[in-house]
Parts: C-alpha cells; structure tokens; sequence
C-alpha cells in the first residue's frame, strides 16, 4: 500500500513538470499514441482491405487489388493525419491544434482529389481490357477522351474546393478571367490550338494509342495521347512530346496499318555474268521467294533492269507476310542466305564498285619521246 502511494505521488510530481508550457505528461502520451497510431496503421488498413473484398464478394465483379495498390499511398496520408491531429489534441496546444485543425478540411480534400486520380488510372486500364476482349471494339480515342477529361474535372473542382476553404473568392477569380478574357485568350491560343489538334486527331483517326508511325523526323511507338499533346517512344526509347497541333499539320504514316511490309534491294553482278546465267538466277530467285512462308506471293519482281557503271543489276521487289520489326528481319536474314546460296550454285559473284583506267599504246609512246628531249 505504501509503495502504491509512493508511486502516485511520483507520477503526481512528474505531472508538476512543464516543457514550453506544456505537461511533459501529456507531451509523453501524446507522442505514445502517435507511435502506435503509425505501428498499426498497416493492421487498420490490411483489415480495411478484408472488408472490402467481403463486401465486393457479394456482387459481380472481384475486387481489383490494383486498386489496393493505388489506394495505399492517400490511405497512409490519411490515417498519418489522423494521427497528428489527435495527438496534437492530446498535447494540449492550443495553436498547434487550431493550425491542423484549420488544414483539416483542405488535407481530406487533396487526399479525396488524389485517391480519385489514382482510381482512374486503374478504372482506365480495366476499361482498356474489357474493350479488347469485346468484338466490336471502342476506339481506344474514346477511353483516352474520357479519361483525361475526366481526370482534369477531378483535378480542378478539389483545386476550387481548396481555393474556397483557403478564403480565396472563387467567383471573383472566374470573374476577373472574364474581364481578362482577351489577355487569357491571345496568351492561351496554343493550348486551343493544340485542343483541336486532338479533335482533328480525334476524328480522322490516324493513329491510336500503340501504333508505330512516322510523322517528320519521328518514328516510334505511340504511348499516350492528350488534350495538348502525344507522346511517342522512339526506337531509341526516347520518349518524344509533340503538341497536338504541330502533329495535326503533318504528314503521317502509320505503319502499324500495314498488311504487309515491303522489301526492295538491287543486287550487282560482276559483268562477266552471262545472258543464260543472269535469267537462270532471276527465275531461281522467283521460285524461291514464291514458296517463303514469310514472303507475301502475290507481288513479287525479280529483273534484270540496268547495266550499271561496273555491275549487271537485278532488281528485286516484293512483300513480307509481317510487319513487326524481329519477324522482318528474320525473313530479311533467310532470304539473304538463300540467295547467297543460288549465287554459289551458279557460281555467279556480286560486284563491288570498280572502274577500270586504260592507257593507249600511242600515248606512252609520245611520253617516251618527251622524256628523250627533255635530256
């Protein structure tokens, strides 16, 4: 019974200290309650996780642990909010409180604004797949539209939110841009410009996202299209931006169109190659090519078209069944290898470029004559 009462005496002392005016009593609590508040924070949200699948079991659809993913970072914020404001009301300060209490409602606001965002991006993907699981497929323009219009409502209605709850007059601001709608018109005319290059690009429907295309100096892999620009992955993996605008006035080829891709190239035979060989080796080249199970046999030119400087030349011209860039260049590689092959059974050898220089008998002679006077 003493040492009870020794013991709430010494914690009745203890409570007589103060740090900055405040009980280090409850200055210690406070910051217990912090400490575990973090130390369960991933207990409260692995329990929150059970719940939701509980709750999503019952319907249709099973709960996307992508959005758990997303979702990870804005709960954390949260709950480390949470936390910080209910030790700050445990610590007693007054001023501290009322600073956090005032950034109370502007903190869920962003919290709300981002969890949203990040949903979408998953909302996004999942549209994505069920569209390419469906037969009659949306134009990927369409997710892509609704995707960012959508993320820029969100985006701007938690910025007004946050703007009123700072006491910022929102209505005065709309107004004062209405004012200064020339100034906001002259200096905002690239971003209109670069908007109805994406109607443009939206309606004419050039490209979609994944197509590989060349426009310019520009060849790649289209990876995102925005209201202000596309953004395309060269082969360099590079990432290139284009604004709409500029992309809409140009030319654009789309190869990802393509059926098939064509494949052209001479081949130079040394000029000692006689007429039989030379159309021996355009028919053998013909029958080769036709049966290529990657060779495309509707369009195939195999002639002998031009003498040139130091070369007979045999042009070829005809089509792969692919147009993905590895398969292209492993039918490239075959087809170089049997025509090798042809060139040795006709024992026929390409050409390099050469040129032959000859001297006339006559004219050695007068140099002769030349040097014999000279001396």
């Amino acid at each position: 019974m003493n040492r009870l009462t020794e013991l709430f005496s010494k914690l009745n002392n203890f409570s007589c200290y103060k740090f900055m005016g405040i009980d280090l009593c409850r200055i210690v609590l406070a910051l217990v309650v912090f400490i575990l508040l973090l130390l369960l924070r991933g207990v409260i949200r692995n329990c929150t996780v059970k719940i939701l699948r509980k709750l999503t079991s019952k319907v249709s659809f099973s709960f996307d642990e992508n959005i758990v993913r997303e979702l990870k970072a804005p709960f954390d914020l949260l709950f480390t909010f949470l936390s910080l404001w209910l030790s700050f009301y445990i610590l007693g300060a007054e001023k501290l409180f009322l600073i956090v209490n005032n950034l109370e409602r502007i903190i869920l606001i962003f919290i709300v604004t981002w969890a949203l965002y990040r949903v979408l991006n998953v909302t996004a993907s999942l549209l994505r797949n069920i569209n390419e699981q469906r037969e009659k497929k949306l134009d990927n323009y369409i997710i892509v539209f609704a995707e960012n219009t959508v993320k820029t409502v969100v985006v701007i209605s938690g910025s007004i939110m946050c703007l009123q709850e700072l006491g910022y007059n929102v209505t005065g601001i709309v107004a004062g841009l209405g004012i200064g709608g020339l100034a906001f018109a002259l200096a905002g005319k690239d971003f209109v410009a670069n908007i109805f290059g994406f109607i443009t690009i939206f309606l004419d429907k050039p490209f979609t996202v994944g197509d590989y295309i060349v426009t310019g100096d520009v060849e790649g892999t289209v990876e995102d299209i925005w209201l202000r620009c596309t953004k395309i992955r060269a082969a360099d993996q590079s990432l290139v931006t284009i604004p709409n605008s500029v992309l809409a006035a140009k030319a654009i080829t789309n190869k990802s169109l393509m059926k098939k891709k064509v494949m052209t190239f001479k081949l130079g035979l040394l000029c000692s190659a006689g007429p039989s060989q030379i159309n021996e080796l355009c028919i053998k080249l013909r029958e080769m090519l036709g049966h290529h199970e990657g060779i495309n046999g509707e369009i195939i030119h195999v002639y002998f078209t031009e003498f040139g400087e130091s070369s007979f030349n045999i042009f070829l011209y005809f089509f792969t069944n692919t147009t993905l860039w590895n398969e292209y260049l492993e039918i490239q590689h075959d087809v170089n290898l049997k025509i090798m092959n042809i060139l040795d059974d006709l024992s026929l050898d390409l050409a390099y470029p050469s040129r032959s220089i000859y001297i006339e008998k006559n004219f050695l002679e007068d140099k002769e004559l030349y040097k014999t006077s000279e001396e």
